[in-house]
């Protein structure tokens, strides 16, 4: 058995036991893995998606909040600006 994986050897043989040709006990074997690794690689697998997939949520929401705050302040400069002709008047 390989006592360490890559990043690269871990995610190959996630996809891997995702396919349906292949079941996850030949994948087991073929990758000389015990059981509860594979299970523990998945879950992390997919909590990392679910995660990327929230900041990516978050991350449309921070932009729509810039755009709102930009409007904000253009909507500001030109009272300032009304401010200023009328105060040199």
């Amino acid at each position: 058995m390989k006592s360490k994986y890559s990043a690269e050897e871990k995610f190959q043989i996630i996809m891997e036991s995702f396919s349906e040709n292949v079941t996850q006990a030949e994948i087991r074997r073929r990758h000389g893995i015990y059981p509860v690794q594979l299970s523990k690689w998945r879950e992390q697998f997919i909590l990392g998606g679910k995660t990327a997939l929230a900041q990516r949520r978050n991350s449309d929401s921070r932009d729509d909040e810039i755009e709102n705050l930009k409007k904000i302040i253009g909507d500001q400069s030109l009272v300032i600006d009304t401010f200023k002709k009328r105060s040199r008047e």
